[in-house]
């Protein structure tokens, strides 16, 4: 594969700016966002990293002679491509540090084994599963580099390991291990910042849970190397425990467990985020993971002023409603330099029966002190798949995909028609969406142009820049391609 790409601009979204299934998309001015740029095909994007030069790492997935690879792009401080690096396997997003530079998550199969586990029905099965050798590695952004990998031990995983870091250089990884009794436990393992120090290595790794079987569900860093660990216990209604853990880089200090849910139907997904002082946001979805949902999506949150205290008692943001299915999108969150939490996710809506079944974005907002405020929906329909906040202005970008209120012949609700980001001023709550990209009506005649995944990120200058996956006939062909916009003025 070619290392560079010429870019392409798209049409600019206000050319585009229409009326779709009879709801009206807010479009931003057309100086507001540069026309997208794209800087690959075949590709969905899973992610972006900004380091604190203003580089950036746009991550994608995609498909080639039936092999999954991770698709790294880079993008240069001044807003043009860099260089384009194909890898096979998974990696999480990066952790930016020192200056133009990425801490990375590594995992290098070392083969096969098998492990004996519960099959759910009281008896046990034998899986196979990968061995790998974890560790990290630095790199850096617009060169799409990695860097040579430093081992740290191995572990065998069911699911990518996950890391958090802040730029001057305190870095947690943990990750899920399926031990050689079956019993899946989490461990951890961290390094504080030091500027000074020629290679980034971890320290050796922590058991974080239990003896009892767990799932590692989220991790959190901020400034001054303090950290959050979430996960949980249990496999079923009753035995099911939701755990947060406090980590101090720092002081290398690990906290006690804290207990922030007994029983449940069964947690879907997680996030949690750290600010100063130690003001953290725990947030998670709650529902059964049967095909068919016999239980709505409850979202939970939690928070704390600082880590000297703990979380408060958790409470629902958003009991749910219809049990049609699981949202699309991700549930995400951020605490601003203010130490203002942000959550936002999706919450499934209307009817199978009427051909109004769809996802909506919600948000929940705190202030520097308390819990979250009451719920509210910023869009009538759309997913949520980003967020980031910005150190220099004190705002807060949140990226969806807007979608189709009431799905043409009641079929492909979650079809992506917009690409759109809100934001929440220094002071105040997230405003109205500005659209970045949108289809026509013309095109939105040809059911399989679409919109996907999006992602957000806070440039150095108080400015943002989104990346996101779009899908659209040409020649009578399908073609995806990842394409990103930086906003010309800070919001």
């Amino acid at each position: 594969m070619p290392q560079t790409l010429t870019a392409r601009p798209l049409r600019s979204a206000a050319v585009l700016a229409t009326v779709v299934a009879g709801l009206a998309l807010p479009s931003a001015a057309a100086a507001d966002w540069t026309p997208g740029t794209e800087l690959d095909t075949g590709v969905g994007v899973t992610g972006l990293t900004v380091d604190p030069s203003g580089s950036r790492i746009v991550g994608a997935r995609g498909s080639e002679k039936k092999t999954v690879n991770t698709r790294l792009m880079g993008v240069q401080a001044d807003g043009s491509p860099g260089a384009l690096r194909t890898l096979s396997g998974l990696l999480q997003d990066p952790v930016p540090y020192d200056g133009d530079g990425l801490v990375w998550a590594r995992q290098k199969s070392l083969g096969s084994v098998y492990r004996t586990v519960p099959d759910g029905k009281g008896g046990t099965k034998s899986i196979k599963l990968t061995n790998y050798r974890l560790g990290i590695s630095v790199g850096k952004t617009a060169s799409a580099g990695l860097g040579t990998q430093r081992s740290h031990g191995t572990a065998v995983l069911d699911e990518p390991a996950m890391i958090a870091g802040n730029a001057k250089g305190s870095v947690l990884m943990a990750w899920s291990d399926v031990g050689s009794d079956g019993v899946v436990r989490v461990y951890a393992a961290w390094r504080r910042g030091d500027a000074k120090a020629k290679t980034v290595r971890l320290g050796k790794p922590q058991k974080i849970s239990t003896s009892k079987s767990s799932r590692l569900l989220a991790v959190a860093a901020g400034v001054g190397g303090r950290a959050v660990i979430v996960y949980q216990t249990g496999a079923s209604d009753s035995t099911r425990r939701l755990y947060a853990r406090s980590l101090s880089m720092g002081r290398d200090e690990l906290g006690k467990p804290q207990t922030l849910r007994r029983g449940g139907p069964g947690f879907r997904s997680a996030t949690a985020s750290i600010g100063g002082k130690g003001r953290a946001v725990v947030a998670w979805g709650e529902q059964d993971a049967a095909t068919e949902r016999t239980k709505p999506y409850v979202v939970r949150a939690t928070t704390r002023d600082t880590d000297r205290v703990r979380f408060a008692v958790p409470k629902p943001i958003d009991k749910g409603g219809t049990t049609v299915r699981a949202p699309g999108g991700a549930l995400v969150s951020v605490v601003d330099p203010a130490g203002r939490p942000t959550v936002a996710w999706n919450q499934q809506v209307g009817s199978v029966a009427d051909g109004t079944a769809h996802d909506i974005p919600r948000v929940a907002e705190g202030e520097a002190t308390g819990a979250l405020g009451a719920s509210r929906d910023i869009a009538a329909a759309g997913r949520v798949h980003g967020i980031a906040t910005s150190d220099k202005t004190g705002t807060t970008g949140l990226v969806l995909v807007r979608e189709q209120e009431r799905p043409i012949g009641g079929s492909n609700g979650d079809r992506g028609v917009a690409v759109q980001a809100a934001f929440r001023p220094a002071s105040g709550t997230i405003g109205a969406p500005e659209t970045i990209d949108q289809f026509s009506d013309q095109q939105l005649l040809d059911r399989s142009n679409a919109f996907g995944s999006a992602a957000i990120g806070a440039l150095p200058d108080g400015r943002y820049t989104v990346a996101w996956t779009r899908a659209e006939i040409v020649k009578a062909k399908l073609r995806a391609s990842a394409l990103y916009s930086d906003r010309t003025v800070a919001p």
